[in-house]
């Protein structure tokens, strides 16, 4: 009788959400991109955890792989390399691959939201994962000693608070001029394009592949789903766009979005209210926009508002839970002898040096 096995799926294959090519990331950057202040780099790292916990190939085969542990190694090991290939060009860079630790059950932002996060952590922690948990687990362990021995290169996990705003509490950016790309998969890490010094590029999943976008006007048709001109409003203050995603939601952090709300209705209110004087045009808080929405969402705004916009949820966070960060996963050891020894998927670790 014949015997079928799964074929082998390799993670590697669903990192392309976070590994867009360079001729998309210079064309982000542009030619005159000013490096002389150094770059950090985050690379949203649930993106991809995302997007195995999604593919059936991936799942289905997973049990009958005997190299699991490696292999997601092998991954992350990948992702750096690309994003480190590509800075070679430049001084003074680090890279950050970021996450969200699905082991914990409290986080500062539950002072906001009881629920938040609450979905992925559940979600990843059901019995349905049991063996990509550990496999996962195993890897990222593995993952964090290596880079321990490789500087300026990190894999953080985030306990206390959400991996979201790590890159914005991390540094006192206001003041060192670093300039940051965000590469993501996630609506809310697109709100930092209004930050200063940053770029973010966003990635789709489509039925046609992978696609990649960092025009804000772009992002904005792309995480609504609607492509009408009208929609350009949102990008033309943070508060309008943290107002959108509030409409839009992010399910596994536990904002449920507004549902059955007209999104381009919303935009044509605030069109017509800052033309007519009703709303200023240049809002610095979300009370100001509230008379343009029905009164039922009020109080669903008021409590995820803070979530979404970067400076209020970064405010949450303690600065003890940043200095452990620092002390724990921002090591930097240099043991060349020990990298030569290491081999991962036919990549030398020196390599990432």
């Amino acid at each position: 009788m014949y015997n079928y096995q799964p074929k082998n799926y390799p993670s590697g294959r669903l990192s392309g959400m976070v590994k867009p090519k360079y001729l998309i990331i210079k064309g982000l950057l542009g030619d005159e991109y000013d490096t002389s202040h150094g770059v950090d780099i985050f690379i949203d790292l649930n993106t991809f955890i995302g997007s195995m916990l999604s593919s059936r190939n991936y799942l289905g085969a997973l049990p009958f792989n005997e190299n699991a542990i490696a292999d997601i190694v092998s991954s992350f090991v990948q992702i750096a390399l690309h994003w480190k290939n590509f800075s070679r060009q430049w001084n003074d860079v680090k890279i950050y691959l970021i996450m969200n630790d699905y082991e914990t059950t409290d986080c500062c932002e539950h002072q906001q939201l009881k629920s938040y996060l609450h979905p992925y952590r559940d979600k990843i922690n059901g019995g349905r994962y049991d063996s990509f948990r550990y496999y996962l687990t195993e890897a990222i362990n593995l993952t964090q000693k290596v880079f321990r021995f490789i500087p300026n290169l990190y894999l953080i996990k985030c306990k206390d608070f959400d991996s979201l705003v790590f890159p914005s509490v991390i540094k006192g950016y206001d003041l060192n001029n670093r300039k940051r790309i965000i590469v993501t998969g996630n609506n809310l890490f697109t709100g930092y394009m209004f930050e200063s010094n940053c770029r973010v590029i966003f990635s789709k999943c489509r039925h046609t592949g992978i696609s990649q976008v960092y025009d804000p006007i772009m992002i904005t048709k792309s995480i609504s789903q609607i492509d009408d001109d009208v929609m350009d409003v949102f990008v033309k203050n943070k508060v309008f766009y943290n107002l959108l995603n509030c409409i839009v939601g992010d399910f596994d952090r536990g904002i449920l979005g507004m549902n059955g709300i007209g999104t381009t209705r919303i935009a044509t209110e605030i069109i017509r209210g800052y033309e007519k004087g009703d709303i200023p045009q240049n809002p610095k808080s979300c009370e100001s926009l509230l008379s343009v929405v029905d009164e039922m969402y009020h109080s669903y705004i008021r409590q995820v508002y803070p979530l979404i916009d970067l400076k209020t949820h970064g405010d949450m966070v303690k600065q003890s839970s940043i200095e452990t960060i620092k002390s724990e996963q921002m090591i930097d050891n240099i043991d060349i002898d020990g990298l030569r020894e290491f081999s991962i998927d036919g990549i030398n670790l020196l390599e990432l040096l």
